[in-house]
């Protein structure tokens, strides 16, 4: 065998594990389905074992995405199926294997099988079913039956096979149980959002669909949940019925942040703090979050020029006092004038 050969078992998830190429025959089984990846042909065979399970199969048309997937390296020109029992000549000669040592394998293993192997098929169908209906806690309990089954009869390979089942089942279990827990916080946003809507409080409605959102964001994509997505629309219908207004409730902060600017920087104090109150009355009726760091902003530039006008204030009346002590009356009187100008200037 070609030492660049790769082998992998799929389990249930869709995942790969690698196989060692050490006594391989010995790692075909009933119930495994095995890739082979041979480098100098770029070709995958993917062996199906005589018993492998429907929801295994389920992965097979995806298996060379899958593997890719994990091993961008791997580059594939044709992938070929290969049933147990049926393996050409080619596949085994370059896999380094013996069709009469292999099928006397199988045929031990179904000969070591065969006073309970209806019994595992029919527990293994049972168990398909359940996992396909979504019904994993009852699967869970079909496949530890099989798993028992296996220690008797000394199967390690369908044992490990159980036991990857088993945790794909209590995994899918979980994830089944998070996304009931999503749909009830839907189904109870969903209530409280029409109250808030009949009761016009528009912004809290649009505010909790939004912290719904902020909840699952990084554990579940929740726009895959059909009661988030009428969440979500009722939401926009919302916000589209109220855009003339919110849009022209902008338009208005736009405006007042401009008068403002110009009122600081001409020094009408008064006029901008006069304007910084209708700003803030117009914030709330804001539906969608808005930084505040922008208005922060605005209210800290009317402190410093508050206080710039202090200093000011201060240091002319110092300096108009030196110029009284020294008899420079024209240039005291002049410093006074700036103080009352300036101050003029702030409370209009």
């Amino acid at each position: 065998m070609t030492n660049s050969i790769k082998i992998f078992k799929l389990n249930y998830s869709g995942a790969f594990e690698e196989v060692p190429k050490e006594n391989l025959v010995k790692s075909f089984n009933l119930f495994d389905i095995l890739t082979f990846y041979i480098p100098d042909q770029k070709r995958l065979y993917i062996w199906i074992g005589k018993k492998a399970s429907h929801s295994l199969k389920s992965h097979i048309s995806k298996l060379r995405e899958l593997i890719t997937r994990d091993h961008p390296e791997f580059k594939i020109l044709r992938n070929i199926t290969v049933e147990s029992g049926s393996e050409p000549q080619e596949f085994l000669e370059k896999i380094s294997v013996s069709d009469v040592e292999l099928h006397k394998h199988i045929r031990q293993l179904e000969t070591k099988l065969l006073p309970i192997i209806s019994e595992i098929n029919r527990l293994k169908t049972e168990a398909d079913k359940l996992f396909l209906s979504e019904e994993f806690g009852k699967a869970v309990h079909t496949a530890e039956k099989i798993l028992n089954l296996s220690k008797e009869i000394d199967d390690e390979s369908l044992g490990m096979d159980q036991i990857n089942f088993i945790n794909e089942l209590k995994s899918r279990t979980k994830a089944k149980e998070i996304l009931q827990e999503i749909e009830q916080d839907c189904i109870q946003v969903l209530e409280k959002f029409q109250q808030l809507i009949d009761n016009e409080d528009y912004k809290e409605a649009h505010h909790i669909v939004e912290n719904l959102k902020q909840k699952y964001k990084d554990d579940y994509n929740i726009l895959l949940i059909p009661k988030f997505q009428e969440l979500v629309l009722k939401d926009e219908n919302m916000l589209n019925h109220l855009r003339k207004k919110q849009d022209k409730l902008k338009r208005d902060l736009d405006d007042l942040e401009f008068k403002f600017n110009q009122f600081l920087k001409e020094g009408y104090l008064g006029k901008a703090s006069n304007i910084l109150n209708d700003i803030k009355k117009i914030i709330p009726e804001l539906i969608e979050k808005s930084t505040s760091s922008k208005w922060n902003f605005l209210e800290s530039s009317l402190v410093d020029a508050k206080k710039a006008l202090i200093n000011r204030s201060v240091k002319f009346s110092k300096d108009a006092l030196n110029n009284l002590d020294k008899g420079k009356i024209s240039e005291a009187l002049e410093l006074f004038e700036k103080i009352i100008g300036d101050l003029e200037s702030s409370i209009e």
